[in-house]
């Protein structure tokens, strides 16, 4: 399509690390805080100081609050390591199909009435990868001329729309998400995202997975370019990493011992998963130290 953006890596100025407080410090002061609301709740007082008290605790919990979309719980079981709390994950692995336009509206009403400092989302990307003509040996014509394609490509627009729905509420929320697609996915170029990309909040990156040691099943490095969408300073920041060039890559296609490289990729590794939730938790300690 003519005159949509590209990919292109964009890059913040601001470059300031936060103080935190140890790990253990910081994991009691929330428990205490959280047993505050639960007693803040069972009094009768309604007086302005107990409602700021409340609201003021209420945001600081809510701020530390993460939950996935597409995605069965591959940050929540690591939260609490980074001081997080775990909300909830929607995936079909988990018994939510997204293609139903109730379980979609379900999904949409939680993150609504529940507040999340945190929301990863990862649609699908079959559809939009060129991986997958080059695995058929076919063209993009070819494909979209196709009836089976179309069907499912349209199944895609959906969830590629719907993932683009809750980063906007955590958008005009002013908390943070973190979205992600093939670097060089045509799904970039798709409307619902053009308007995120548009967005001077929102930071492009591009990772090479092989910095996080993504590999094949014969331990080869997967470099994997990567887009990652956010409004998270200090997450876009820990993300941007390009291969160093100091090892030599296996290929993201075909199988290893029966196993599909392309699918055992789509799984994010722990340094990963911990370089993000790392990164998380310095945005929030600054925030509360403000």
């Amino acid at each position: 399509r003519s005159g949509c953006q590209q990919p292109q890596e964009v890059r913040s100025s601001q470059s300031s690390e936060p103080m935190s407080l140890k790990h253990g410090d910081r994991k009691r002061i929330l428990g205490e805080l959280n047993k505050h609301i639960q007693w803040l709740e069972k009094q009768s007082n309604h007086d302005d100081d107990f409602h700021c008290d409340k609201k003021m605790l209420q945001e600081i919990l809510h701020l530390r609050t993460i939950g996935e979309v597409y995605s069965p719980e591959r940050f929540l079981p690591h939260a609490s390591k980074h001081d997080l709390i775990a909300g909830q994950a929607f995936d079909l692995e988990l018994g939510h199909q997204l293609l139903d336009p109730e379980n979609r509206r379900r999904c949409l009403n939680h993150f609504k009435r529940k507040k999340y400092g945190l929301v990863v989302v990862t649609p699908p990307c079959t559809m939009f990868s060129l991986l997958q003509f080059l695995g058929q040996g076919k063209s993009l014509e070819t494909c979209l001329r196709d009836p089976t394609f179309q069907a499912k490509y349209k199944d895609a627009m959906i969830l590629l729309n719907f993932a683009s729905i809750i980063c906007e509420l955590q958008l005009r929320r002013n908390q943070s998400f973190l979205f992600e697609q093939p670097w060089n996915a045509r799904s970039w170029k798709e409307g619902c995202l053009q308007r995120l990309l548009h967005d001077a909040r929102c930071q492009l990156v591009k990772t090479d997975q092989c910095m996080f040691n993504q590999r094949d099943a014969n331990g080869n490095l997967l470099r994997k370019r990567t887009g990652f969408l956010t409004n998270n300073k200090y997450i876009a920041r820990c993300l941007r990493k390009e291969c160093n060039g100091a090892h030599h890559h296996g290929q993201c296609v075909g199988s290893v011992n029966g196993r599909s490289v392309a699918a055992g990729a789509a799984r994010y590794t722990l340094p990963l998963i911990h370089a993000v939730l790392r990164a998380y938790q310095k945005s929030c300690a600054d925030e509360e130290n403000q």
